[in-house]
């Protein structure tokens, strides 16, 4: 699960926003209880 994440922080550096949006959801809808949730929720809020 630590890969869509980080995944998700490089699309944002590379200006893919919205594909990185698309795997932090994928991420929080496959894995509620992810443990680092609270990261992923902060990064999607300012996407």
């Amino acid at each position: 699960w630590d890969a869509y994440y980080q995944l998700a922080k490089v699309l944002i550096k590379e200006g893919d926003e919205d594909s990185a949006r698309s795997f932090m959801e994928t991420l929080l809808k496959k894995n509620p209880g992810y443990k680092k949730r609270d990261e992923v929720e902060s990064l999607l809020q300012k996407l």
